[in-house]
């Protein structure tokens, strides 16, 4: 089973074998373990662009086999865009991936943490697109709204 997102598919996290925890829900309600500094540094950053983490999808492993030693992670965060934060833990340490993935590509979260001036167009086209499509929408019910009240008038006629 898998997430989709805006075209990109990956992996739903609740469909690993051997989870010991679970959790499909707010984003606040999730502390975020080792990946907390990370999400501090894209919720400060992408509150300077009204982006906002909404729901995440996570669960927690045991890795088989050779990589017995340890925990491994997977969760997908979505944002009120077309965004979300995927990370995978392999079953070898160091293995894995931590992306952002929005309209169609991938950023790793290092780069974008600490290089966000280069991101800041994406940024700025992500919260366009979104003002965009709240604009339309804005206009759609506009334009219902209208049409109702000429009924309405018509029918008063």
């Amino acid at each position: 089973m898998s997430i989709q997102k805006n075209g990109f598919r990956v992996k739903d996290p609740l469909t690993r074998n051997n989870i010991y925890f679970s959790y499909s829900g707010y984003h606040t309600n999730y502390d975020f373990d080792h990946q907390v500094h990370n999400y501090s540094r894209l919720k400060n950053l992408f509150e300077q662009y009204n982006i906002f983490f909404t729901n995440i999808h996570v669960a927690k492993w045991k890795p088989q086999g050779r990589h017995e030693n340890g925990n491994r992670v997977s969760f997908v965060v979505d944002t009120n865009v077309n965004m979300i934060w995927y990370k995978y833990e392999g079953n070898s340490n160091g293995s894995g991936q931590n992306m952002l993935i929005y309209n169609r590509r991938k950023c790793n979260i290092s780069s974008i943490i600490n290089h966000p001036r280069l991101y800041h167009d994406q940024l700025l086209e992500l919260v366009r697109d979104i003002g965009n499509i709240n604009e339309n929408n804005n206009n759609e019910n506009i334009n219902e709204n209208n049409n109702n009240e000429n009924i309405n008038e018509n029918n008063n006629e």
